[in-house]
Protein backbone atom coordinates (compact mmCIF):
# COMPACT_ATOMS: atom_id res chain seq x y z
CA UNK A 1 0.00 0.00 0.00
CA UNK A 2 1.37 3.49 -0.81
CA UNK A 3 2.99 5.54 1.97
CA UNK A 4 2.38 9.22 2.59
CA UNK A 5 4.12 11.87 4.66
CA UNK A 6 1.89 14.22 6.64
CA UNK A 7 3.83 17.38 7.48
CA UNK A 8 1.95 19.59 9.91
CA UNK A 9 2.17 23.36 9.45
CA UNK A 10 1.51 25.97 12.13
CA UNK A 11 1.98 29.75 12.35
CA UNK A 12 5.66 30.64 12.25
CA UNK A 13 6.11 31.26 15.97
CA UNK A 14 7.71 29.03 18.63
CA UNK A 15 5.41 26.34 20.05
CA UNK A 16 5.70 27.64 23.60
CA UNK A 17 4.52 31.10 22.45
CA UNK A 18 1.58 29.61 20.54
CA UNK A 19 0.52 27.50 23.54
CA UNK A 20 0.72 30.58 25.77
CA UNK A 21 -1.56 32.43 23.31
CA UNK A 22 -4.08 29.58 23.36
CA UNK A 23 -4.05 29.36 27.16
CA UNK A 24 -3.57 26.31 29.38
CA UNK A 25 -6.99 24.73 28.82
CA UNK A 26 -6.91 25.22 25.04
CA UNK A 27 -3.53 23.50 24.79
CA UNK A 28 -4.72 20.50 26.80
CA UNK A 29 -7.96 20.31 24.81
CA UNK A 30 -6.09 20.43 21.53
CA UNK A 31 -3.81 17.60 22.61
CA UNK A 32 -6.83 15.50 23.59
CA UNK A 33 -8.31 16.06 20.12
CA UNK A 34 -4.93 15.29 18.54
CA UNK A 35 -4.51 12.02 20.45
CA UNK A 36 -8.04 10.92 19.55
CA UNK A 37 -7.43 11.69 15.88
CA UNK A 38 -4.10 9.82 15.86
CA UNK A 39 -5.83 6.79 17.42
CA UNK A 40 -8.57 6.99 14.76
CA UNK A 41 -5.94 6.53 12.03
CA UNK A 42 -5.52 2.95 13.29
CA UNK A 43 -3.58 0.75 10.89
CA UNK A 44 -3.02 3.68 8.51
CA UNK A 45 -0.42 5.07 10.94
CA UNK A 46 3.05 3.64 10.20
CA UNK A 47 5.22 6.15 12.07
CA UNK A 48 3.77 8.38 14.76
CA UNK A 49 6.58 10.82 14.04
CA UNK A 50 7.68 13.63 16.32
CA UNK A 51 6.73 17.19 17.01
CA UNK A 52 8.96 20.07 16.00
CA UNK A 53 9.16 22.76 18.70
CA UNK A 54 10.87 25.41 16.55
CA UNK A 55 12.20 25.62 13.01
CA UNK A 56 14.09 27.77 10.52
CA UNK A 57 13.60 27.71 6.78
CA UNK A 58 16.17 27.61 4.00
CA UNK A 59 15.27 28.31 0.39
CA UNK A 60 11.71 28.73 -0.85
CA UNK A 61 9.36 28.03 2.07
CA UNK A 62 6.16 29.73 3.09
CA UNK A 63 7.18 32.44 5.51
CA UNK A 64 3.99 32.56 7.57
CA UNK A 65 4.04 28.87 8.61
CA UNK A 66 6.58 26.34 9.77
CA UNK A 67 6.75 22.60 10.23
CA UNK A 68 5.38 21.40 13.56
CA UNK A 69 5.77 17.64 13.11
CA UNK A 70 5.11 14.68 10.87
CA UNK A 71 3.57 11.23 10.55
CA UNK A 72 3.92 8.51 7.96
CA UNK A 73 0.66 6.82 7.00
CA UNK A 74 -0.63 4.34 4.44
CA UNK A 75 -3.66 4.84 2.24
CA UNK A 76 -4.88 3.41 -1.04
CA UNK A 77 -4.50 6.67 -2.97
CA UNK A 78 -3.35 10.26 -2.56
CA UNK A 79 -7.01 11.31 -2.41
CA UNK A 80 -7.61 8.85 0.43
CA UNK A 81 -4.58 10.23 2.30
CA UNK A 82 -5.85 13.79 1.78
CA UNK A 83 -9.24 12.74 3.18
CA UNK A 84 -7.52 11.39 6.31
CA UNK A 85 -5.50 14.60 6.66
CA UNK A 86 -8.68 16.64 6.29
CA UNK A 87 -9.86 15.28 9.64
CA UNK A 88 -6.83 16.68 11.52
CA UNK A 89 -8.04 18.79 14.47
CA UNK A 90 -5.23 21.32 13.94
CA UNK A 91 -7.03 22.56 10.82
CA UNK A 92 -9.66 24.15 13.07
CA UNK A 93 -6.88 25.96 14.97
CA UNK A 94 -5.41 27.60 11.86
CA UNK A 95 -2.87 24.87 11.09
CA UNK A 96 -2.36 22.92 7.90
CA UNK A 97 -1.27 19.51 6.69
CA UNK A 98 0.95 18.96 3.66
CA UNK A 99 0.43 15.48 2.22
CA UNK A 100 3.33 14.02 0.24
CA UNK A 101 3.66 10.72 -1.57
CA UNK A 102 6.70 8.80 -0.34
CA UNK A 103 8.66 7.20 -3.14
CA UNK A 104 10.18 3.76 -2.70
CA UNK A 105 12.84 4.63 -5.26
CA UNK A 106 16.31 5.21 -3.83
CA UNK A 107 18.05 8.24 -5.27
CA UNK A 108 21.86 7.88 -5.48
Amino acid sequence: MPKFLFTYRVPNIPLEQRLAELGPSAGAGTMTLWNSWIESLGTHLLDQGNRVSDARMVGRCQGDTRSSGYNVITAGTLDAAVALAGQCPFLEKGGGVEVGVLSEQVVP
